[in-house]
């Protein structure tokens, strides 16, 4: 008798897989502009800011994970800085990149890095 090989998906349903999404955000100057009207990362809670409604969507979507792993790319990480990071941690934390999965922590951990 033939055996039928395992799923990805069966995996996932049985609980024997457990998928955890890293989240990684675009802080290069191509995503910004000078203009708060028209800036994807704008700080301001009554603009639009795509980033801030992705993270909560992301984080939402997976409630039963308690901390996720986020990331920037783009960014001066440090005002000494004179060239733009690849990747870090948005924790600042390259030993604990997770960020405990609740909005008020992720909200504030995403505007501390703007």
């Amino acid at each position: 008798m033939l055996k039928r090989p395992i799923s990805v998906v069966s995996c996932i349903q049985s609980g024997d897989l457990r998928v955890v999404p890293i989240i990684s955000i675009d802080f290069s100057m191509g995503n910004l502009t000078f203009s708060d009207d028209i800036n994807l990362h704008s700080t301001n809670p009554d603009r639009p800011n795509d980033y801030r409604d992705l993270i909560k969507l992301i984080a939402s979507s997976y409630a039963n994970v308690t901390n996720l792993p986020i990331f920037g790319f783009g960014a001066k990480t440090s005002k000494y800085s004179s060239k733009a990071t690849g990747l870090f941690p948005l924790t600042r934390s390259i030993r604990n990149p997770f960020t405990p999965n609740d909005d008020e922590t992720l909200m504030k951990t995403y505007t501390d890095c703007l």
